[in-house]
């Protein structure tokens, strides 16, 4: 210990000028530090090959999900308010696609079109009873878009490429939040 101090004690300048040396290349370095805005490339190696995976899972860091609850969203109320939360956030900047309950048919067919599996607002209550019937046996509806007690109701929103980076993206929910707002009040 008493070698370590004797040698500072002699050769001060040379710390001090090795000190101000590396605090130089320190500060030099801090003007090339990036920040990446994109999450998913933190994860990505140098040799990532975006091509050899499925373009489904590219899309799973670009999806909003918007929980729905009230005590019968099988209802026209309900369905009016699933409707205007699909038609309000449809018109968002930045998003690519809206799906919800209201996005499956049912298995009837008019032509090659099939019908929607939830009536229009306007429609007779036993035409809801019929929809309630069929979501209850529909594969893609309970469990999926609505739960079983049909209480609790997911809308998905699909951003679009350009939404990427955390700045795009908190504008979108910021957008979103207040569509929700204004839509459930």
């Amino acid at each position: 210990m008493h070698d370590a101090a004797i040698f500072f004690g002699r050769h001060r300048f040379l710390i001090a000028c090795v000190v101000i040396i590396f605090t130089g290349f320190c500060l030099a370095g801090t003007y090339r530090v990036t920040f990446e805005n994109d999450p998913a490339r933190l994860f990505q190696s140098a040799d990532f090959d975006p091509s050899r995976f499925d373009p489904e899972i590219a899309r799973l860091d670009r999806t909003l999900l918007i929980v729905v609850e009230g005590e019968q969203l099988m209802t026209s109320e309900g369905v009016d308010t699933i409707r205007r939360i699909v038609r309000g956030a449809s018109e968002l900047d930045g998003i690519e696609a809206v799906y919800s309950m209201l996005s499956v048919r049912d298995r009837r067919r008019v032509g090659r079109y099939l019908l929607p599996l939830f009536p229009s607002p306007e429609a007779s209550s036993e035409r809801f009873e019929r929809a309630r019937e069929a979501a209850v046996t529909h594969p893609l509806l309970i469990g999926h878009f609505l739960s079983a007690d049909m209480k609790t109701s997911l809308v998905i929103l699909q951003l679009g490429r350009d939404t990427i980076g955390h700045r795009k993206f908190m504008k979108v929910l910021r957008q979103a939040r207040a569509m929700l707002n204004e839509t459930t009040e």
